[in-house]
């Protein structure tokens, strides 16, 4: 996820605020008259993106970041095709164990490591057959960053091209910081968490496709750290006359237990915040705002899979506000917004880790992945069916 306001560069449609994503943990901090854990002296390099540092030769490597031949990730290097539930929490945890391995330094939004952590979805999005008809890689560069976004698109039956109509988008960020000051920030959380959870309800879908009424585009996003570039590229050349999007669902730091800063919980539990939530067993959701039976949807695919979806209307009046604010333009969710299409965001929120180089992948969770895993499945579904928001 972006970094905070005042930490690296920005993007026009980053908020000026103190938090991000789903914006929770502030909640929580302010509500318990601290400070959030990750605060601005904390919360990561000062160069989003840079390998080793921000000099013309680091620019020429990034520039060199489209994915080529050379830059594959090879077929030993590579986690094996697992021959399990593709929703069962060990084989989402496999693959976010591999993108945020030092194999690929932190896959640094523009480098060289975030295209060949581009190269292995590619090689997992092949694997399966699922449809590229918008291509597989859509390379862009934005305010000099040149990146891809990865595409795939699955409807009830094979699709050389996308017919027109509505369409679902799924999506998550696959670049992360990448290596700074001679250390590699691993991502894990942030997202390859993300990122491995929307390849398992992409593989997921294709064994269900035949229930789809609207197709479902899958969107990995690149150099989302840099400030939602791939997100903000894929909105600027979307055709939403031919292919109106009825929902986007964004997701993003997804793997760890909901705001996975025990000192926050402790003070929120000794001034009653949500005392009987179960951590491990609730996921954040950043719903479009003014759809209470949109809402009323993400919070029953959740509960029919034994999670509790906590929105801002969980929160008591006296912080709502100022999540609602905290969390503005947070995510890849922002550009879609600002079309009028109606978005979820899913996630953990910030945990101790946040942009730190301990986002390791030892401290996911694979049964909070499965199960959040399988609430973002039903609610994809459920998307592709149900009556347009």
């Amino acid at each position: 996820m972006i970094r905070r306001s005042g930490v690296g560069p920005r993007a026009s449609l980053r908020a000026g605020s103190a938090s991000r994503g789903w914006a929770f943990a502030v909640a929580l901090a302010a509500l318990s008259g601290g400070a959030a854990a990750c605060g601005p002296s904390e919360a990561g390099p000062t160069s989003s993106g840079a390998t080793d540092s921000a000099t013309p030769a680091a620019s020429v490597r990034a520039s060199a970041a489209v994915v080529s031949a050379s830059a594959v990730v090879s077929a030993s290097a590579s986690a094996a095709p697992s021959s399990l539930d593709p929703l069962a929490g060990a084989a989402i945890l496999r693959d976010a164990t591999f993108l945020a391995s030092p194999e690929l330094r932190g896959r640094g939004s523009g480098t060289p490591d975030e295209a060949r952590a581009a190269a292995w979805l590619i090689e997992q999005l092949d694997a399966i057959h699922v449809d590229a008809p918008l291509g597989r890689s859509v390379p862009f560069t934005h305010r000099g960053t040149k990146s891809q976004n990865l595409l795939a698109v699955i409807g009830p039956a094979p699709l050389d091209h996308l017919p027109d109509g509505e369409v679902v988008f799924l999506g998550a960020h696959y670049d992360h910081l990448g290596v700074v000051d001679g250390k590699m920030y691993p991502g894990a959380e942030d997202n390859a968490s993300g990122a491995a959870l929307v390849l398992a309800v992409t593989r997921a879908l294709m064994a269900r496709r035949a229930e789809l009424r609207r197709p479902v585009v899958i969107a990995f996003f690149g150099a989302e750290e840099m400030g939602l570039y791939g997100s903000i590229e894929l909105v600027k050349s979307w055709d939403f006359v031919a292919h109106p999007v009825v929902t986007m669902i964004n997701i993003d730091m997804i793997g760890r237990s909901l705001v996975d800063q025990p000192g926050l919980w402790l003070a929120a539990r000794a001034i009653g915040v949500l005392p009987d939530l179960d951590p491990d067993h609730a996921v954040g959701a950043l719903v479009s705002d003014g759809k209470p039976a949109f809402e009323a949807r993400v919070h029953a695919a959740a509960s029919a899979e034994g999670v509790r979806a906590v929105t801002a209307d969980d929160l008591p009046p006296s912080i709502r506000e100022t999540v609602l604010a905290q969390s503005k333009d947070r995510g890849d969710y922002a550009p879609f917004q600002h079309k009028g299409v109606p978005f979820v965001f899913f996630s953990s929120s910030e945990s101790s880790d946040y942009h730190q180089p301990t986002d390791t992948a030892d401290k996911l969770d694979p049964d909070i992945l499965g199960a959040r895993a399988k609430v973002v499945l039903r609610f994809v579904l459920d998307c592709s069916t149900a009556p347009a928001p």
